[in-house]
């Protein structure tokens, strides 16, 4: 059997990172052969588009981006399959941190695809939006939405709703670094604008969304509930999974895990329709639905929860910040506390020791523990980070707090 078409025979199946790192040596070497040889570079390049897209998704992008760029060397090569291969190699520059380099290449790619397809067609659409809307490290979202935000007050000036969505995504970019009180000012900022212009409703629920978890994040519950309530009134189909879900999570936190259980199965059944049940807004819903459930004594229902979709997204992207929560949820849950060590241990050398995810898992950790030396040194080390790290009188502060006193009382 030729090269070509074993590898093609043994990749049909391939859809996650981990499917495509056995047949990568392989796929290099056909690659570097067809080059050489002329023919076939259009079923090399379309086996190539595929494993750029797999792997970009598993975090394996420098992989990503080199197998890009050799099967961008191939000859008779559709335009389509190019487009595909340019916009992979892009996406992967980004991930690398290049963000005006992967935008700017991401503008090429949008301006030749629309001169050969149109400004309509769904590969021009698909393409124009990642110029646009960008998911990865929170230091890099902010410098991407900093550049979108510049580009759009040049293009469209202050009072546009172009530039709104872009302060949108740098508000939610500044949230996740922890910068609340700026993230919460510019919501309210966006909201009065979107008002003024005569925005939609789905426009101001998308901000709401956005300022109840800015609202969750710096630990005002209470505040955060009013506002997903609102957003979820006049939220979208689309949208409407994510705003249920957040509010699960806000509900979970103010210790109402029956509410929090009923809006997760109604984001879950929104989310399997819309998206699909294997989307990753399907499985972030049932890690929340999955915690709704523990926390009502339902451990065995809450391990079935989530006993198939751990391993897809391990398969997906093993260092992914939702994977490793994933598997962190599934070990508690299975009450396996050497899983939970190693977890932990990646989410610090993943995103360091005072991430305020590696805290939160710390604090899970010490918490299954029990009362114990282990677990009162490490609540200890959870308490100093937070009261460091988070606004005074956050109630993650007090929860960890309350717990070491706990443990630590004969």
């Amino acid at each position: 059997m030729k090269p070509l078409v074993r590898l093609e025979r043994a990749t049909e199946q391939a859809r996650t990172g981990a499917d495509w790192l056995p047949h990568l040596a392989d796929l290099a070497a056909l690659i570097e052969e067809t080059e050489h040889r002329g023919s076939h570079g259009q079923r090399a390049a379309v086996l190539a588009a595929y494993a750029c897209k797999a792997l970009i998704a598993y975090g394996n992008v420098d992989t990503a981006r080199e197998l890009a760029e050799s099967a961008l060397r191939l000859r008779r090569v559709t335009r389509w399959t190019s487009f595909r291969l340019r916009y992979n190699r892009a996406c992967a520059i980004l991930h690398q941190g290049d963000i005006e380099g992967g935008r700017a290449e991401l503008a090429d790619v949008v301006k030749d695809c629309q001169d050969r397809f149109g400004p309509a067609h769904q590969l021009t659409n698909a393409i124009r939006a990642a110029l646009y809307d960008f998911g990865g490290a929170p230091i890099l979202e902010e410098r991407f939405y900093r550049a979108v935000l510049a580009e759009r007050l040049a293009a469209h000036g202050p009072e546009h709703a172009d530039t709104f969505r872009a302060r949108l995504g740098l508000a939610a970019a500044m949230n996740r670094l922890g910068h609340h009180g700026e993230a919460e000012a510019e919501c309210r900022d966006i909201l009065v604008g979107l008002q003024r212009i005569g925005e939609d409703a789905a426009a101001t629920s998308r901000v709401k969304t956005t300022l109840g978890n800015v609202l969750h994040f710096a630990g005002r519950f209470a505040e955060a509930e009013r506002e997903l309530r609102d957003a979820i009134d006049t939220a979208g189909r689309w949208r409407l999974p994510y705003t249920l879900n957040a509010l699960g999570c806000v509900l979970i936190d103010l210790r109402q895990p029956h509410l929090a259980e009923a809006a997760l199965r109604g984001a879950l059944v929104g989310s399997e329709h819309v998206y699909g049940p294997t989307a990753d807004m399907s499985y972030v819903i049932r890690i929340s639905l999955a915690w709704a459930v523990l926390e009502q004594d339902r451990a065995a229902e809450a391990v079935d929860v989530l006993r198939d979709v751990v391993p897809s997204m391990v398969a997906r992207n093993p260092s992914d910040v939702l994977t490793l929560f994933a598997r962190l949820s599934l070990a508690r849950m299975r009450e396996d506390l050497e899983e939970m060590r190693d977890v932990v241990r990646t989410y610090v050398e993943v995103l360091g020791k005072d991430d305020v995810a590696t805290l939160d898992a710390q604090f899970k950790f010490g918490h299954a523990l029990g009362h114990s030396e282990e677990a009162a040194a490490i609540l200890a080390a959870v308490v100093e980070a937070r009261t460091r790290i988070l606004p005074p009188g956050h109630p993650d502060i007090d929860r960890a707090r309350a717990r070491l006193e706990h443990i630590r009382t004969p």
